[in-house]
């Protein structure tokens, strides 16, 4: 009998043998046990371990499998359409937050020392705002549920599609396991969240007074508690870029399984990644550059507009944008610059995040202008061809009798065809040199291959023994 049918019994589905189905998962070590077919998993393994599951039985092996790929895929697809939505939602927040903080200031004193008590503005905007933030809360609870409906739909799906990473057995009992309450509060949800639910809430609002010296004399600046909610929200722009990059060519189940091949766990971040990587000027601008010029610059317009406000130096947005940019370029004309202790903070900021992108920029211009492989090999093929040309037509001119001095002649041609000899000997080991790099890629993932499979057999073998050891 093979080593690996007796993981089959602690996988039956019997009260006498749940006792055995612990122990073998306390006992079992997790680099053990690995299945490395679809005739390996047991009969039962791609039952679910949930109560209506018990009560079905051996009816729920009477499912059709291309249901349970179906399945996967409709779970897939729903999950990240839920996500995309509710993080549209939560920026769409934004919109009617600002409207509300416009309108709002405008009404008031151009001075704030004092924070004024206007009711003249009504509560639709922020009521509109809360509407838009509890819908994304209620889709990012679809978007959570969807997602692990879809962890638990993929071991029904391994019999005919195994996974390329061959599993453990305390791996597929770990995805088999049924989720607790807990589990769906896990990862982002936290923090996803507590950032949805900061908003400016309808008739919740008071002044928050600080003090700070300005030319040797203490200032008083009013703000209200809505005001830094409200730049608070910008944050929600990260979870719509994660939202966004969950589509693509990189995030979609050809990639998953292609990184599990490769032991790549398959997120946003790496999609975000792979699209940098393959477009880095297209994402440098749109991704780095502009909505962090966007988002900085609101937030410094906010906390330094109650200062500045008899002056109306950031009345104007594209002020609050210009310093911002002459500050992540490293210019600093001093024409507009922060007063407040908040909007020195932002300045402080986007000068860190200025820092990254010129740095991104560096590397991603040095990229563009390196020669592709193909380009390179045209390139010295025409150096090649511009130094014979350069030997031949010396040659050629003697030969017309338009070099009378044959003897210093010939030696400028020796010296090229050296320079053109040398130059191809200089290619040729460049050639070699990336052809042996390849070959040492290839030994090393056939080792790797040889590895595993001893591994395998070493299990096979300690399984076996152990076998012996208890008859």
């Amino acid at each position: 009998m093979d080593g690996r049918d007796g993981l089959k019994k602690p996988l039956l589905h019997s009260k006498g043998q749940e006792e055995e189905d612990n122990d073998a998962e306390k006992n079992i070590d997790s680099s053990s046990s690995v299945w490395s077919s679809p005739e390996d998993y047991p009969d039962n393994a791609f039952l679910d371990q949930d109560d209506d599951d018990k009560k079905d039985g051996p009816m729920a092996m009477t499912e059709d499998p291309e249901n349970h790929i179906g399945r996967s895929k409709e779970l897939f697809e729903n999950y990240r359409k839920y996500r995309l939505w509710y993080s549209i939602l939560a920026v769409a927040a934004i919109i009617p937050a600002a409207i509300d903080y416009e309108s709002r200031f405008g009404t008031q004193t151009k001075i704030r020392t004092e924070c004024p008590n206007d009711t003249s503005v009504g509560n639709l905007w922020r009521i509109l705002t809360t509407i838009l933030s509890i819908g994304a809360i209620f889709l990012m609870i679809a978007y959570r549920i969807n997602y692990f409906e879809w962890k638990r739909q993929l071991p029904k799906t391994f019999k005919d599609l195994p996974p390329i990473k061959q599993l453990t057995l305390v791996e597929y009992l770990h995805l088999r396991a049924p989720f607790h309450a807990t589990d769906y509060l896990g990862e982002e949800v936290p923090i996803t969240t507590l950032l949805l639910l900061l908003f400016p809430y309808p008739s919740v609002d008071f002044p928050i007074s600080i003090t700070q010296t300005m030319n040797y004399k203490d200032v008083t600046i009013c703000y209200y508690f809505s005001e830094f909610l409200y730049a608070i929200m910008y944050l929600r722009v990260i979870l719509c870029v994660t939202g966004v990059f969950n589509y693509g060519k990189y995030y979609n189940p050809i990639a998953m399984r292609i990184g599990e091949k490769h032991g790549v766990r398959i997120t946003s971040g790496f999609s975000i990644k792979c699209y940098v990587n393959r477009q880095p000027l297209v994402m440098l601008l749109f991704l780095f550059l502009i909505p962090a010029v966007i988002v900085y610059g609101l937030l410094m317009r906010i906390f330094e507009r109650p200062l500045h406000a008899d002056t109306n130096d950031f009345d104007y947005v594209g002020n609050a944008w210009w310093n911002i940019i002459i500050t992540m370029t490293t210019v600093g004309y001093g024409d507009t610059y922060p007063s407040t202790n908040l909007g020195r903070l932002v300045v402080a900021a986007s000068a860190f995040w200025g820092g990254i992108i010129l740095s991104l920029t560096f590397s991603t211009m040095s990229t563009f202008l390196q020669l592709k492989p193909n380009e390179q090999k045209a390139l010295n093929s025409i150096l090649i061809t511009n130094v014979a040309v350069d030997a031949i037509s010396s040659v050629v001119s003697n030969k017309r009798g338009k070099v009378t001095d044959t003897k210093n002649l010939w030696g400028k041609v020796r010296e090229k065809l050296i320079v053109l000899k040398e130059y191809r000997q200089e290619l040729l080991n460049q050639d070699q040199l990336s052809e042996s790099t390849e070959n040492i890629s290839i030994k090393l993932y056939t080792l790797e291959e040889k590895t595993e499979k001893i591994r395998k057999l070493l299990d096979e073998l300690h399984e076996k023994i152990d076998k012996k050891l208890e008859a």
